[in-house]
């Protein structure tokens, strides 16, 4: 019964459904606590998100030796995660984003052996060490929380998605980093990450994207920019970046051509057959909305180079004209100058570009003028 605008607490005839496995509320508007009897009961499949649920957890949920998915997102529940929370031996995906919750990441939730994806973002979850994960593990987002200390490295091999933006972690980019083969995207956004970029630019080559704005990271871009050959999303904003723009930069393949992104993650097909049709956008954690009002999507298109906000200087370099896939390209408030090259005709699918506060002088080039839904400023 997701979206039937269902108000008032959860119903209690529900406990009468002893051999109840799936149950589906999602974006209704329920409130009040988190009832018992669904902790009784043999729940394999529970989607509450998006409700007004408040209270605690009942720490007995996580004595299920059944439960494998659990979503209860967007509520507002409130006090610690419980502690037994790695009792639950066969859950693998669980959401607990935008609630109230605080403290710190129960160590047991190291035992969950089979867990792939875990979504506590936007809490008020705190500390500075971490369990360690099971090789199972694949996506991690613990964005918007008080997190604090050294970013995180004790991931498996497999791992694939790292959301850490909106935290309070310090020091510089770890180096072994670059033991995650298989990392697609990297967000460490708007924490206080310092150092030099040139010399802990992550070399991963499965890096899809990666997302270091509104940090304090020093020193230039580096011309090994060019060997991470499957990046397509690239924010350097809001950083103390000085330099030129690397050449190099011009040369990423997809940011060259248009592409699209693989859904083919490490997700059991009894899970993909149950749920994935209904919820591939909830089970399957594409990219965010990470910036600009840009929503990507599993079958969007969507590529883009962010350098604003530097001491970048010198002119901009003609092959970036190249980079034919980009829809946001925004170089603002930096020390460019020279001339917009005519290149930028050539970015057939740009759907942003912003030059604004450099230095640049001369006149628009016409085949940028002609371009169809650009928005410019200069």
């Amino acid at each position: 019964m997701p979206s039937c605008n269902i108000s008032g607490e959860i119903p209690e005839w529900l406990s009468t459904q002893k051999d109840m496995y799936w149950l589906d509320l999602i974006k209704n508007k329920l409130e009040g606590k988190f009832p018992d009897f669904l902790a009784k009961g043999k729940l394999e499949i529970l989607f509450l998100s998006e409700n007004n649920l408040n209270g605690l957890v009942p720490s007995r949920l996580f004595e299920s030796v059944d439960i494998l998915i659990f979503y209860l997102s967007q509520n507002n529940l409130t006090g610690e995660l419980p502690e037994n929370i790695g009792k639950a031996k066969r859950i693998r995906f669980l959401s607990l984003s935008e609630n109230n919750f605080q403290g710190q990441i129960p160590v047991s939730i190291s035992k969950l052996h089979n867990l792939q994806h875990l979504d506590l973002s936007k809490n008020r979850l705190s500390g500075d060490s971490f369990p360690v994960w099971g090789d199972k593990f694949f996506n991690l987002d613990l964005s918007y929380n008080n997190f604090s200390g050294k970013i995180p490295t004790n991931f498996p091999k497999g791992f694939r998605f790292l959301y850490l933006g909106g935290n309070k972690f310090c020091g510089n980019l770890p180096w072994n980093l670059t033991k995650l083969v298989n990392l697609k995207l990297l967000d460490i956004h708007e924490n206080n990450i310092t150092g030099y970029l040139h010399d802990t630019l992550p070399q991963i080559q499965t890096l899809e994207a990666l997302v270091l704005r509104n940090n304090s990271l020093k020193g230039y871009i580096p011309s090994s920019i060019s060997n991470l050959s499957c990046l397509r999303v690239l924010d350097l904003s809001h950083n103390n970046l000085t330099g030129i723009i690397p050449q190099e930069i011009s040369n990423l393949p997809r940011m060259i051509e248009p592409w699209h992104i693989s859904t083919s993650f490490p997700i059991s097909d009894d899970i993909w057959t149950i749920c994935g049709s209904f919820y591939p956008s909830d089970l399957i954690v594409n990219w965010k909305k990470l910036f600009q009002g840009l929503t990507i999507r599993n079958t969007d298109t969507h590529t883009l180079l962010d350098l604003s906000h530097n001491r970048i200087c010198g002119e901009i370099p003609l092959p970036l004209g190249k980079l034919k896939a980009l829809k946001l390209l925004n170089i603002s408030h930096n020390k460019i100058l020279g001339h917009i090259p005519l290149s930028f005709g050539d970015l057939e699918n740009i759907e942003s570009l912003d030059l604004s506060h450099n230095e640049i002088s001369g006149s628009i080039p016409q085949s940028l003028v002609k371009l169809t839904n650009l928005q410019f400023w200069i």
